[in-house]
């Protein structure tokens, strides 16, 4: 029987005890609070030098590391679900499927045909900014995450300049 030691609140501790969970594997939950310094405990450290939970020990002894490694391990190599089909990983998501829906508060030059500035701005309200993926006209298939990232930092420094001048 594995142990594993983990935090509850740990992501990478969570998808180690799903996998379990989902290949019926016994173990042994061992609770470590990293918060509080049980992973830094000498008794700790010589079972995983890192100080990093989620640890398994596979084997009277001997501990794996590592999140993805574990998990590699405990299903022997194998998918935990099914590979989606082809026809599943091509063409547009329903709405409301993906994450960043887009195009929903055009930027553009005037109030008459875009409902934000170059800024992120309204053009209305002054004090209003969408600094999410509304302002994209469109979406391709690629995630847009880094350029919302981008777009809001480089509206963040837009709204401190305004602030610091008094406009806004």
């Amino acid at each position: 029987m594995y142990k594993l030691y983990s935090m509850q609140r740990s992501g990478n501790s969570y998808k180690v005890r799903l996998a379990l969970a989902l290949l019926d594997a016994p173990y042994k939950a061992i609770e470590v609070d990293i918060l509080h310094g049980e992973s830094r405990t000498p008794e700790f450290l010589a079972k995983n030098p890192s100080g990093q939970v989620p640890l398994l020990e596979v084997a009277e002894g001997r501990y794996l590391a590592e999140s993805n490694a574990i998990l590699w391990e405990v299903a022997g190599g194998r998918p935990l679900a099914p590979m989606p089909s082809r026809g599943a990983l091509s063409g547009p998501a329903p709405v409301g499927r993906i994450i960043h829906e887009v195009g929903t508060t055009r930027m553009g030059g005037a109030a008459r045909t875009s409902v934000l500035n170059a800024n992120c701005q309204a053009h209305d309200v002054k004090n209003l900014f969408v600094a999410d993926a509304g302002p994209f006209v469109s979406n391709s298939h690629k995630n847009c995450t880094w350029t919302i990232m981008a777009l809001a930092m480089r509206t963040s420094e837009y709204i401190a300049r305004q602030k610091n001048a008094g406009a806004i």
